[in-house]
């Protein structure tokens, strides 16, 4: 995975120049209730027209067993389950396409007595338009061959 985003990133197109950008988020919330379901939407950066998340990272300071996680993307539910310490004692690549008409959805639920701390961060790599996203799409259907 990180060969393909590394090429990724260094590609330019002829046509369209620097096919993806590198970006990265923090989402932290401090407190969080006995009880207490938190949601937030994950949209793309302002001003591209998707973001591909490749990397993620949970806090190893989260209480394991405390929090439920459940995330949504295209409607469909990709992950559920309580945070352990194996969930966030390592980080993990994914590859998870967000769009303005397309965001992630995610649900933290503290399923403990006391007021938990959720934090996560991530990679992603950032596409300027839709003509690059399909460009994007092409070069790593070359990467790997044409296998599907």
């Amino acid at each position: 995975m990180q060969d393909l985003v590394v090429h990724l990133l260094a590609y330019n197109d002829p046509h369209y120049g620097q096919i993806a950008k590198w970006g990265a988020a923090h989402i932290q919330v401090p407190i969080i209730p006995p009880g207490l379901e938190i949601n937030y939407t994950s949209y793309p950066v302002t001003g591209y027209y998707a973001q591909i998340i490749f990397w993620q990272r949970l806090s190893p300071r989260i209480v394991p067993d405390t929090l439920e996680l459940i995330t949504y993307h295209s409607g469909i539910e990709v992950q559920a389950g309580l945070l352990t310490d194996m969930v966030t004692s390592e980080s993990y690549d994914s590859w998870m396409v967000l769009k303005e008409n397309d965001p992630v959805r995610t649900k933290i639920i503290n399923q403990s007595t006391v007021n938990q701390y959720y934090e996560t961060a991530y990679q992603s790599l950032l596409i300027d338009t839709e003509a690059h996203y399909r460009r994007l799409l092409e070069i790593m259907d070359h990467w790997s061959g044409g296998k599907k």
